[in-house]
């Protein structure tokens, strides 16, 4: 990138506002970028400057999206004695709930549970749209063949949707279980648009392993947390 290029990458899908100061230094660069393609009569240059930045924004969402999952799955191997959650907020200012859509987003991804060959496509898509497919799987809908091409194929956002509401006003799988751990330690599964009661953990212990235990259930066992 040239000094005319936008070389700073923003996270614009997080739920987080963007510090001042770094808007103020963006906001300086697109127009100088606009001053320059006025006095050069150069459209291009604040088109291929804006195609530039929509790229890298995207990018860095999906990039941000492994990051995360790969730092809160392997929290309890670095060995540090602080919630990941609180960590991420304090040294990133992400918040548990974005951190948690992002992670489990990429791990959707990762494991396969969108099937390889249109993962791609959705990647291409943007880290939105894969949070939004992660929740639908995880509601226990699972595509066909071809509305899984319905929807990475979608020409906008309202047609991605559109194909989305197409599986989800069907029945759920019914092999599909979600747990989920509440702030209390109470876990519960939802199965067939049901909840059912499964037990409660001693979220509140002083215990080290207990502890340890429980954060392993959560980030490598398939149980979210709220």
């Amino acid at each position: 990138m040239n000094n005319d290029s936008l070389d700073m990458i923003i996270t614009s899908n997080l739920d987080q506002p963007i510090p001042l100061k770094d808007a103020e230094d963006i906001f300086s660069k697109i127009d100088r970028i606009i001053d320059k393609a006025i006095t050069e009569k150069n459209a291009w240059i604040a088109l291929n400057a804006c195609r530039e930045l929509y790229q890298v924004a995207r990018l860095s969402s999906i990039a941000l999206a492994k990051f995360l999952h790969g730092i809160i799955s392997n929290w309890d191997k670095f060995e540090i004695d602080e919630d990941v959650y609180a960590v991420l907020l304090d040294r990133l200012g992400v918040h548990k709930y974005t951190a948690q859509r992002y992670a489990n987003a990429w791990n959707k991804v990762q494991t396969g549970e969108i099937p390889t060959e249109h993962a791609e496509k959705l990647i291409d898509r943007g880290i939105r749209d894969i949070i939004e497919v992660a929740k639908m799987l995880d509601a226990g809908y699972e595509p066909t063949p071809e509305q899984w091409e319905d929807i990475t194929g979608a020409s906008d956002r309202m047609d991605f949707q559109e194909q989305i509401r197409h599986v989800t006003k069907e029945e759920p799988s019914e092999r599909v279980i979600h747990p989920v751990m509440e702030m209390d330690g109470t876990v519960n599964v939802y199965h067939l648009g049901e909840k059912h009661y499964v037990g409660k953990l001693d979220t509140a212990s002083g215990i080290y392993a207990v502890q340890k235990t429980i954060y392993r259930m959560t980030v490598g066992g398939g149980v979210s947390r709220k």
